[in-house]
């Protein structure tokens, strides 16, 4: 069965502690904390383990197909320049969503919608709001073609992280 890999960037593949400095010792080599230039006059903090950043991106050389599902959207392209992630897929909020709509969190709206076009995908969907979101959570245990990972805001992945996805790519190859 094909895969497709989901990935959010604040608190997955750039830890955030509202402000603070976010853990340090989850990855070998240290995190990375600097602006990200926007726009000439605006500069966005961004913290972020190279060691991770190479992680994802050996899985995109060997194969992985992973695309971003993020409130990001037109600034992932920034985000890569600044870390060097490969990936260059994002998915947006669909007609009918809002960004702050805490009712119909617009990334499950997104996660359902591919799931409904390719009922043969197998997702792996990693986000750190997922299990604050209690339909997420219920339309998840009905719907096994899509694993989560749900990592703590200031820590984002780990190494154990990875393994469980690279696993995942193994098990369902494209």
């Amino acid at each position: 069965m094909p895969h497709l890999i989901l990935l959010d960037i604040d608190g997955v593949l750039a830890p955030y502690n509202g402000g603070r400095e976010p853990e340090q010792k989850v990855w070998e080599g240290g995190i990375r904390n600097e602006g990200v230039k926007v726009t000439p006059t605006l500069s966005l903090t961004c913290a972020h383990f190279p060691a991770l950043i190479a992680e994802v991106n050996r899985l995109i050389d060997e194969g992985a197909r992973v695309e971003m599902l993020t409130a990001w959207r037109q600034d992932v392209p920034l985000f890569q320049e600044h870390t060097g992630m490969h990936t260059t897929k994002w998915h947006g909020i669909l007609p009918g969503n809002s960004e702050d709509d805490l009712v119909d969190w617009w990334k499950l709206a997104v996660v359902q919608k591919l799931v409904a076009e390719n009922p043969d995908l197998r997702i792996m969907w990693a986000d750190d709001d997922i299990n604050f979101d209690p339909e997420a959570v219920k339309w998840l245990k009905d719907n096994p073609n899509v694993q989560t990972i749900c990592p703590p805001t200031e820590r984002g992945l780990t190494p154990a992280d990875i393994t469980t996805i690279e696993a995942f790519v193994k098990a369902n190859p494209n």
